[in-house]
């Protein structure tokens, strides 16, 4: 008993793209931009943006591989290979020469040791063993290793794209080869400089990090137009991308030269369910045991499970986990890792669905804290933010406002405790405040904007703020009066916790009740 929830339980174990290296290349699911997004543009480097666990990481990786396969030179540089030394002087000017210096340097370092298929001389070999030990100390250490670099490669010509098509998750040929293709000349030799967590070089800490990932990403631009045979993709995460973006007192100008450059992974609903789908088969052909009908069927006793939310019906499980992943894979996997781990600890020869009630709090207030570690910075109280939304009196359905609710609430919540949000002191009564809270809600996906659509299955879709950035604004209230606002499933379980731990503690708590009309007041 249990022997195929501990097979299920090693590939839902983390999620992370270091934890699954040993079968990522059998599990990755290639997400519908995924071309888009490793196709370098000519200008400069890709920028991969996504939310932590998106799947930024994993996707650099499964294209190293891809890469690797058909000899390609390829190196993926992490924070900790690249050594950016400290300086006192904060301007972009100097941050730029010290961050090229150290991509540099990294290179060197990491080309004789992971490369393979390349032909060095032993003058070569020097060069790097000199740049490695020494830092590229001198300008003129630096200009040789840009010169021998400069054609560094395999030309486009001999690369072998049949190689790609024995993979098990293969994509279409001619995409992949386009993808390569779109940033270079047919004779051209290429090679690429996956740098993962770029955010990461720089300490939210220090005053000034925003200049030093400005820097980081000019020095790349710098040697890829010194070296146009270098292609780098390099992944920001979201939260720290929208700081450069909103940084008044960093470099403001540099947004528009990077904007194009920037592609964002964004995971569908299907495309999740194909995440979970592959790693369950992969947890069957590990046991030797077909899949029955579907693959959930070996590991889950029932094909549904009841929503543990206020009077939501039944869903299949794959419909249940993925509404409560945040569009995250890795939310996903652990979330399956949670209740297979409590399945086992039950001596249940399956998941059952009352694991469901037992993991979902635990689960969703994590998701709470993962959250205010990525807005920490913007918006120290955001825990707090959430927490009083168990108080709502929700008044569109289930976790579900209209909009001059939301709009009152918010602007209750600066009444009640201090809310700093981009480092502004935000002012109960003002209405700007209020927009500017909303939308950083609707930003971070706390809160859902919901509109009728009969086009779709349940006769509604969602308005996500990359669609709409301004969505949320006084200039659009009219238009905002026709949106639902629903708290997202991945955070409600935390606010049914908070709300059953006061009533066993102090009986049922009062509601919050509208005593203002803030937005037609200033519309």
């Amino acid at each position: 008993m249990g022997k195929e929830l501990k097979v299920l339980k090693k590939y839902f174990e983390t999620g992370t793209a270091e934890g699954d290296e040993a079968f990522l290349s059998d599990v990755f699911i290639p997400f519908d931009d995924y071309l888009d997004v490793i196709s370098v543009p000519k200008s400069g480097p890709r920028i991969v943006l996504g939310n932590k666990g998106s799947g930024k990481s994993a996707a650099l990786r499964y294209f190293r591989k891809q890469l690797a396969d058909i000899n390609v030179p390829v190196l993926l540089l992490r924070p900790k290979d690249i050594e950016i030394e400290n300086l006192s002087d904060h301007a972009l000017g100097p941050l730029t020469r010290v961050s090229e210096k150290a991509i540099l340097t990294a290179i060197a370092g990491k080309i004789g040791s992971e490369i393979s298929g390349l032909v060095l001389s032993s003058t070569d070999n020097e060069l790097l063993k000199e740049a490695q030990k020494q830092g590229l100390q001198t300008q003129d250490h630096i200009e040789k290793l840009v010169n021998f670099l400069s054609p560094l490669g395999k030309a486009f010509s001999k690369i072998d794209f049949s190689v790609i098509l024995k993979q098990p998750n293969n994509l279409n040929i001619g995409g992949l080869r386009n993808a390569v293709e779109s940033s270079i000349s047919k004779q051209e030799n290429i090679f690429y400089v996956l740098i993962d967590d770029t955010d990461q070089i720089a300490s939210p800490n220090e005053s000034n990090h925003l200049n030093r990932i400005w820097a980081f990403l000019l020095a790349a631009r710098s040697i890829n137009e010194r070296c146009n045979n270098i292609k780098f993709i390099i992944t920001i995460r979201d939260e720290v991308w929208r700081r450069l973006m909103r940084d008044e007192a960093g470099q403001r100008d540099q947004v528009d030269h990077f904007r194009n450059l920037s592609k964002k992974i964004v995971m569908n609903e299907a495309n999740l369910k194909e995440v979970i789908k592959r790693r369950l088969e992969k947890s069957h052909e590990e046991l030797g045991i077909a899949p029955h009908i579907t693959a959930y069927n070996l590991f889950f006793d029932t094909n549904h499970v009841r929503i543990p939310t206020a009077n939501e019906e039944y869903r299949y499980w794959d419909d249940f986990i993925v509404k409560r992943s945040r569009e995250r894979p890795r939310d996903s996997i652990q979330l399956i890792f949670k209740l297979c781990d409590k399945a086992i600890s039950l001596n249940e020869s399956k998941i059952m669905a009352g694991d469901v009630d037992q993991v979902m709090s635990v689960y969703s207030e994590e998701r709470v804290d993962d959250l205010k570690r990525e807005c920490d910075q913007e918006c120290p109280q955001i825990k707090e933010i959430i927490r009083a939304f168990h108080e709502i009196e929700y008044d569109a359905g289930s976790f579900t406002l209209q909009p001059q609710t939301t709009a009152d609430f918010l602007n209750s919540l600066s009444s009640r405790f201090s809310i700093k949000l981009f480092s502004k002191t935000l002012t109960n009564g003002n209405r700007d405040d209020v927009f500017l809270l909303w939308r950083y809600l609707h930003e971070i996906g706390f809160l859902n904007a919901r509109v009728s659509d009969q086009r779709e299955k349940h006769g509604f879709r969602h308005i996500s703020s990359d669609e709409d950035p301004e969505l949320v604004s006084p200039a659009r209230w009219n238009e905002m009066q026709s949106i639902l606002w629903e708290i997202h499933p991945a955070y409600r379980d935390y606010l049914i916790k908070i709300t059953k731990d006061k009533e066993f503690s102090f009986g049922k708590p009062k509601k919050y009740k509208k005593k203002t009309s803030l937005t037609k007041r200033c519309s």
